[in-house]
């Protein structure tokens, strides 16, 4: 069973925030990160392909969304993931190598994401 956190739903709104990075949805960027051709993505279920990246991200200590439109997806931690015992510094760090194994790059600039979507 997934569990979701960080993400609050009900019937009219969504939200997601989180300390982390966002992607565009291309094909290219996306068969990068799964280890996949093109060919096999564009071939795929789209609601597959974003499974996949979710289940990586949550491997990782990640959370990860889809967004409310049709051209980024999100990954980061939620601030209030933050250890007891961790500083803000030491939060930065996880976060930090967590969302580079993720995104399969030796750099990326963190920034506090927050999202909302409205149904309606």
């Amino acid at each position: 069973m997934k569990i979701r956190k960080g993400f609050v739903s009900n019937s009219s709104s969504s939200s997601f925030i989180v300390l982390g990075t966002s992607f565009d949805n291309e094909n290219e960027e996306v068969a990068r990160l799964l280890g996949k051709t093109v060919e096999e993505v564009e071939d795929g279920d789209s609601y597959d392909m974003e499974e996949e990246l979710e289940d990586r991200a949550f491997k990782l200590g990640l959370e990860f969304s889809s967004g409310g439109d049709d051209y980024a997806y999100y990954v980061g931690v939620s601030p209030f993931d933050i250890k007891d015992n961790e500083t803000g510094a030491e939060f930065k760090q996880r976060v930090e190598k967590a969302v580079k194994e993720f995104m399969k790059e030796e750099t990326v600039k963190l920034v506090p994401i927050e999202e909302v979507w409205r149904n309606g």
